[in-house]
């Protein structure tokens, strides 16, 4: 099932049609594993964000495409307790913005898992420690399977960062840091783009 905001003005989105939308989501997610929320991702309203938002249907999760609006300020703190996992892709949100967008996403739901779509990573890391702040990288474009692996590990290295009491560590919900975490998250897509295959390219 995909959901996908309707109109593309630069209007923001309201919390009464984030509320409905998500309201409105099936939980039945199969073949995906522990997900027991919706897939919450956040791409351009063009060619591209709708193969994204359809491989992800396709796997049998409930995803919501974004179009060109801003979400209000309190959404992180509103809606993502109701979501397993948020894509967040990097050509629309663009580097600049995704440090803060991820600290407001773990300062709201530290359990919530993250996946970095980025259109300048050449391998896909599945590793935490390498994905850090986010749970996964996935190079772009992705495919099926990529996708369906990296949403399933960003899951389990979430589930892991909770249990082992690492979940609040991440260092993004401290401002001071944020400068140092937009730089670790352009190495981190320069590491991508430069490293050629070493952590797999489902």
């Amino acid at each position: 099932m995909a959901l996908t905001l309707p109109g593309a003005a630069p209007a923001p989105v309201s919390d009464t049609e984030l509320t409905r939308l998500f309201e409105t989501c099936e939980l039945g997610i199969a073949n995906l594993g522990r997900l027991t929320g919706p897939v919450l991702l956040l791409t351009r309203f063009d060619a591209a964000g709708l193969r994204l938002r359809d491989a992800i249907s396709g796997l049998g999760a409930v995803s919501m495409i974004v179009q060109e609006r801003r979400l209000p300020p309190s959404w992180t703190g509103r809606h993502t307790p109701r979501l397993s996992c948020v894509l967040l892709d990097e050509t629309y949100l663009g580097t600049a913005a995704l440090p803060d967008m991820i600290a407001a996403i773990r300062e709201a739901s530290p359990s919530l898992a993250i996946v970095v779509l980025s259109g300048g990573a050449r391998i896909n890391l599945f590793s935490p420690a390498e994905a850090a702040p986010a749970d996964v990288v996935l190079k772009l474009p992705a495919s099926p399977v990529a996708l369906k692996l990296g949403i399933s590990a960003a899951v389990a290295n979430r589930d892991w960062a909770e249990w082992s009491g690492r979940g609040a560590g991440d260092d993004t919900t401290d401002t001071a840091r944020r400068g140092g975490l937009a730089r670790r998250l352009r190495r981190l897509l320069g590491l991508a783009a430069a490293s050629g295959g070493r952590t797999g390219g489902a």
